[in-house]
C-alpha cells in the first residue's frame, strides 16, 4: 500500500480524496491561464474604451441620481458608487487596464488580481444592463485567483523570487484549482 507524507493510505477513500484537493502540483499550467485570462481582460478594457462612461458614470445609461430607478444594497458594492464625485470613471478604466496587464504579466499577481476582479465587480453591479456571462465567468476565475498560486510559474514575481533565493520553493497545492474547475465543470452542466 502506497502511504502519504503524514502516514495516511494513499489507495484508501482518505488517500484519494486527499490526492484530489491538496497534493502539490507543477504550476505551470495555471501560469499559462493566467496569461490568457490576463490578455482577454486586457482586450475587454480596450473595447470598452470608447463607451466606459455611457456604461458606467453616474450620468451614464444607468444614472446613479434617477429617482425611477430603484437603488438596491447590491448597487453599492461598486467603486463607481462609492467613488462618485471623487475619483473620474474613466479612471477606474485606467485600473482595470493597469491591473489586467500586471495580471497577465505575474507581477504583484495577487494584488492585480485583487485590483481586476474589485473592478470586474464593481462593472457588474454598476450596469446590469451590459452584463453577459463572459463577465459574470471572468468574475468567478478572478474571485477563485484570490486564492490560487497564479503568480507561481511564468510570472514576474516567480523570476524575482528566484533572483532573491537560490533553493526552490515548494510546489503549491492544487485545491484552488480544483474549485475552479469544478465551478466551470457546473456551469457546462447547468447549461
Amino acid at each position: 500500500s502506497v502511504r502519504g507524507r503524514d502516514g495516511t493510505d494513499m489507495n484508501g477513500a482518505p488517500g484519494r480524496w486527499d490526492r484530489v484537493w491538496f497534493r502539490p502540483f507543477d504550476p505551470f499550467s495555471v501560469g499559462l491561464f493566467r496569461i490568457a485570462l490576463g490578455s482577454l481582460l486586457f482586450l475587454m478594457f480596450v473595447s470598452l474604451s470608447p463607451h466606459w462612461e455611457t456604461y458606467y458614470a453616474a450620468d451614464g445609461m444607468l444614472s446613479l441620481h434617477d429617482p425611477a430607478l430603484p437603488q438596491t444594497a447590491e448597487d453599492r458594492w461598486s467603486i463607481f458608487w462609492l467613488t462618485e464625485g471623487v475619483v473620474p470613471t474613466r479612471a477606474w478604466w485606467g485600473v482595470g487596464m493597469l491591473a489586467s496587464l500586471a495580471f497577465a504579466a505575474g507581477w504583484h499577481t495577487r494584488a492585480a488580481t485583487i485590483m481586476v476582479y474589485a473592478v470586474q465587480a464593481s462593472m457588474i453591479h454598476r450596469n446590469w444592463m451590459v452584463v453577459n456571462g463572459e463577465d459574470l465567468v471572468f468574475r468567478m476565475l478572478l474571485f477563485y485567483g484570490c486564492f490560487a498560486p497564479r503568480g507561481a510559474a511564468l510570472s514576474v514575481d516567480r523570476w524575482r523570487q528566484r533572483r532573491r533565493a537560490a533553493s526552490g520553493s515548494a510546489q503549491p497545492l492544487i485545491w484552488p484549482v480544483r474549485l475552479m474547475q469544478l465551478n466551470v465543470a457546473l456551469i457546462y452542466l447547468i447549461s
